[in-house]
């Protein structure tokens, strides 16, 4: 179950990701060749943090008590996740870092001239900017529903495992009880169903 549920939500992000760059990209690649390389390197960026936290939270939710795990809990300290901590919370500290970094990047981007759009005059050059700041505000947009489902898939997968193993613990304890009970039943169905003067007050 917890190989399914990983994989589940890497398929979701990758997805997700996936649709959001290309809602972009394929109306109007060349006005945003300029800017591809810094688009692509944020999403390749993001979803090796999240496959590396996916695979840390796995191996971190396979042991037997992985709730004291204190990398399975968020810190005391709210300024101190280090990398190993898999809360939703340092998680999310470590995505927000990366998706403003990129914000930035963006920004920085709408305020160059897109020289590589093949524009002739300056009429043109004008026109090409337009456009690349338009698609890139949509990335933006996207990138920023992407982190926030991603995020919200991660913390269910996180939240719903646990759940999971101790519902498989209840169903391994009742059939174990139910095993025993059915031996008890066989052991007492051999005896007599009346046994001999049982209202005798007095041992033969």
């Amino acid at each position: 179950m917890h190989k399914i549920l990983k994989e589940s939500l890497l398929v979701l992000v990758v997805m997700v990701a996936t649709s959001a760059t290309f809602s972009v990209f394929a109306s109007s690649e060349k006005v945003l060749s300029s800017a591809d390389a810094k688009i692509n390197a944020y999403h390749e960026k993001m979803n090796n943090l999240f496959n590396e936290k996916i695979e840390k939270l796995g191996d971190i939710l396979d042991e037997e008590n992985f709730f004291m795990n204190p990398d399975f809990k968020g810190p005391k300290d709210p300024n101190k996740c280090d990398e190993n901590n898999v809360s939703t919370y340092c998680v999310s500290v470590e995505a927000t870092k990366i998706y403003i970094d990129f914000i930035n990047q963006m920004e920085a981007t709408k305020n160059e001239l897109p020289l590589d759009s093949g524009a002739t005059t300056s009429m043109e050059l004008l026109n090409a900017k337009a456009a690349r700041d338009e698609k890139i505000n949509i990335e933006l947009e996207s990138a920023k529903q992407v982190l926030d489902a991603t995020l919200s898939a991660y913390n269910e997968y996180r939240l719903a495992y646990p759940l999971h193993k101790k519902y498989m613990t209840l169903i391994n304890n009742l059939t174990k009880y139910r095993s025993g009970l059915e031996s008890t039943t066989r052991q007492v169905s051999k005896f007599q169903g009346k046994f001999i003067d049982s209202t005798s007050t007095q041992c033969k």
